[in-house]
């Protein structure tokens, strides 16, 4: 069955200050993002992330360049648990049944300051469940590309599922700066499959890593 991937409508709204507000459906299970109502991105007042809904926001936020209202150095912080989809990871591997999953589009997109994520995720303790990635592109993760002194802390990565036919593939971060921080990750029943095409145009996988 062919895999749904989110089509997404995209108002922007021009607010108080610099910071956008978005409004995404997603088709997969409807996802509808919004922007935070505490926090205003800043390292001292980061975006407090309460729902799935504002998850997806941020990283709209982050992906969207400037000129178009984005801010890939914004800060945010975790508050509660999140579940993006349920049952990702069935008996150790990807469910058989990936087309009502919603596709996660990995946070920074190149290793240039223009467009790596370069702000702070902090976890607070807690997890983001059901995080699904099917990428051809370089760099694919929860954070696709860390940049130059930007963070990501104290977060739990559960039941999901990672891949990617191109190079640079992780669960948290696909690729970081040597001054970058990924501190406390922790991974839960999620699996991280890789295929780089360089070394074999029609491979499925060149391996599975299992993290219990």
């Amino acid at each position: 069955m062919k895999k749904r991937i989110l089509s997404m409508i995209i108002a922007i709204v021009m607010v108080v200050g610099l910071v956008p507000s978005f409004a995404i459906a997603a088709s997969a299970a409807e996802i509808v993002a919004s922007q935070p109502a505490n926090g205003d991105g800043s390292a001292e007042n980061p975006y407090q992330i309460t729902t799935v809904g504002e998850l997806y926001w941020f990283a709209y936020l982050v992906n969207t360049k400037a000129k178009d209202g984005g801010n890939n150095n914004a800060h945010a912080k975790l508050m509660n648990n999140i579940t993006v989809n349920e049952n990702v990871i069935v008996d150790g591997a990807l469910t058989s049944d990936t087309s009502s999953l919603n596709v996660w589009t990995a946070m920074g997109k190149t290793v240039f300051s223009s467009g790596w994520f370069g702000g702070s995720f902090d976890g607070n303790g807690k997890t983001i469940s059901g995080l699904y990635v099917n990428g051809t592109a370089n760099y694919q993760g929860f954070i696709g590309c860390l940049g130059e002194g930007a963070s990501v802390k104290n977060l739990t990565i559960k039941d999901s599922y990672f891949t990617s036919t191109s190079s640079s593939l992780g669960a948290f971060v696909g690729t970081m700066g040597l001054s970058s921080v990924a501190e406390n990750p922790v991974i839960e029943k999620t699996v991280r499959s890789a295929c780089f095409r360089r070394k074999n145009p029609k491979c499925t996988h060149d391996y599975d890593e299992y993290y219990g």
